[in-house]
């Protein structure tokens, strides 16, 4: 790797870096509160008018139900489709194909999750509150090793995903 390689590869990567943050921090970031702050809040306050027990807290697009007698019985979630993904997808500049398709559609499959996950943790059933921690910490270490795998390795992140015989 010559060092003319190495800086074009510095200033292709800064590029779609910079891009990123225009993109999510500019467009997807607000649009994403105004989701938080127009959709789910109001749906989740009209859940708990009537229930004294919960306590809702928005942080622009992360959302926390606490239970007002034991704080450590939470639900907290973000909007999906969140800054990891859309870092991801920039990073590896929208390819390979098949993982962009297959994280996009994991996003999508969150919404109904996360909704369901909410009526049943409202309704009691707290341990959603803690399978939706656990699964908002796994898809983002997903993100970070796909990340470090393309960084450390990334013939054979090509190899894996660009390979037709595979």
């Amino acid at each position: 790797l010559t060092n003319q390689n190495f800086k074009k590869i510095i200033k292709k990567y800064f590029f779609r870096i910079l891009l990123f943050f225009v993109f999510y921090h500019g467009l997807v970031r607000p649009f994403q509160i105004s989701i938080n702050h127009n959709i789910a809040r109001p749906f989740i306050e009209k859940k708990i008018t009537n229930e004294k027990n919960y306590e809702l807290k928005v942080n622009k697009h992360h959302l926390t139900i606490l239970h007002k007698s034991d704080k450590s019985i939470k639900l907290f979630f973000s909007i999906p489709f969140g800054q990891a993904y859309f870092f991801l997808i920039f990073f590896l500049w929208f390819n390979p194909r098949s993982l962009i398709v297959a994280m996009s559609i994991y996003n999508l499959s969150l919404i109904p999750i996360y909704t369901m996950s909410i009526i049943f943790f409202l309704n009691g059933y707290f341990i959603f509150g803690d399978l939706i921690s656990i699964n908002e910490k796994f898809y983002r270490l997903i993100y970070l090793l796909i990340f470090l795998l393309r960084i450390i390795r990334p013939d054979q992140f090509n190899l894996i995903f660009n390979n037709p015989k595979n």
